[in-house]
């Protein structure tokens, strides 16, 4: 379960409305449903085309649909229909035999999303992308196809909001974490290292990150669906989720041992190519207005290590 302190408030006008969630089964999506229903919600999941859903207890499962306008027909019931838009796959570092899931995942399936949403009468989402997308400059540059691809909807949302009457914020979020994580990341790697007493194998210390705990990330997906009703129709922002401090992988392990918990061995295989193909982070980018990070770094990874209560959903 998450720990009461970890709830997070859903604003009242979207306590009136209906929220309607793609991607709930990833790592994000889980706390989303989860936080939603223990706030006492409802929340509508959307499946991908031709895909019967399970019944997941405390939410409603949209019916199997086989293209925009039978999901638009679906929307067109609801009253107040948000919809946060999180579905995604992916690929750190892409294949030819992957290329039809991430295309699938990122660019075909968004866009029944969005042409559903323009005809059904309603105009307000969210769609989580990744900071990966630009440079640490702000340069749209996207690092790997994943990214290009989110980048590539991210446009076509724009488009739509353009030509349609919605009122669209595009969330671009980096490098999560928390409870009930089974991603092949970074944190779920050293925690396990630090529980099995092994040493966990690094390739740089030098990497910039910037983490957020997953219940501040929660709380900008709401807050940035709250914000969408201060937009007007036929507009398009795109906003970022980031902490307060950017740091590198190795000042990262310094504080898991300084403030956390002691004894998490590393050791770093540096390969002198890697440090020109690093990624740095867009400290100055555009944050959304009205969200801050409620949980400090050393706040959020003590939750992390050494809080089971709060590593269970």
């Amino acid at each position: 379960m998450i720990t009461q302190h970890c709830r997070p408030i859903v604003p009242k006008i979207l306590a009136n409305s209906t929220l309607c969630i793609t991607g709930y089964g990833g790592y994000i999506g889980r706390h989303l449903v989860h936080s939603l229903i223990t706030a006492g919600l409802k929340p509508v999941l959307i499946g991908r085309p031709h895909l019967n859903l399970p019944l997941i207890k405390g939410t409603i499962s949209v019916p199997t649909w086989n293209n925009a306008q039978e999901l638009a027909t679906y929307l067109k019931k609801l009253d107040n229909a948000v919809l946060l838009n999180l579905a995604g796959h992916f690929v750190s570092n892409h294949s030819p035999e992957t290329i039809g899931a991430l295309v699938s995942g990122n660019l075909q399936f968004p866009l029944e999303i969005f042409e559903a949403l323009s005809i059904s009468g309603h105009s307000h989402i969210v769609n989580i992308g990744t900071s990966w997308e630009y440079s640490d400059c702000g340069k749209k540059d996207p690092s790997n196809l994943y990214a290009n691809l989110k980048a590539s909807n991210a446009d076509y949302l724009k488009w739509y909001a353009n030509n349609f009457p919605l009122r669209a914020i595009n969330l671009k979020i980096n490098d999560t974490y928390g409870g009930n994580d089974t991603r092949e990341k970074l944190l779920p790697y050293l925690k396990k290292s630090w529980q099995d007493r092994k040493a966990a194998q690094l390739r740089s210390a030098s990497q910039a990150i910037n983490l957020l705990y997953i219940s501040d990330v929660i709380r900008g997906i709401l807050h940035a669906a709250e914000q969408t009703f201060t937009l007007e129709s036929h507009r398009e922002v795109t906003a970022f989720l980031l902490s307060d401090c950017t740091l590198t992988v190795g000042e990262l392990i310094d504080t898991i041992n300084q403030q956390t918990t002691p004894n998490l061995i590393v050791r770093y295989v540096e390969d002198p190519k890697l440090k020109s193909v690093q990624r740095g982070v867009w400290e100055d980018a555009p944050r959304l207005k009205g969200w801050k990070p409620q949980f400090s770094l050393q706040h959020g990874l003590k939750s992390y290590f050494t809080d089971e209560n709060a590593n269970q959903i």
